[in-house]
């Protein structure tokens, strides 16, 4: 396996030292969100383009989980956050 100063953003063996904080850290990052219903398990996978273009780029990650309402069963706040990425 590559070393992490040998690889680039965005390869899923590179681990950032910091979590991204911003909408726009993700994007940079080259990150996705999984976000997970707790009520009645919907997934969904989120961009942050798509979202910042909503939130603002500005827009800090941790609060975003409060933020989401699931298409399926219309709960809000029940949502969990993962990265698309493994680590």
């Amino acid at each position: 396996m590559k070393e992490p100063h040998e690889t680039r953003p965005g390869s899923h063996y590179w681990k950032a030292g910091a979590k991204p904080q911003t909408l726009l850290d993700l994007a940079r990052a080259k990150l996705a969100l999984v976000a997970t219903c707790r009520r009645c398990k919907h997934r969904q996978t989120l961009f942050p383009y798509g979202l910042a273009s909503k939130l603002g780029s500005d827009f800090p990650v941790d609060q975003l989980a409060a933020r989401l309402r699931c298409t399926e069963c219309r709960a809000r706040g029940l949502v969990t956050l993962q990265n698309s990425m493994r680590d």
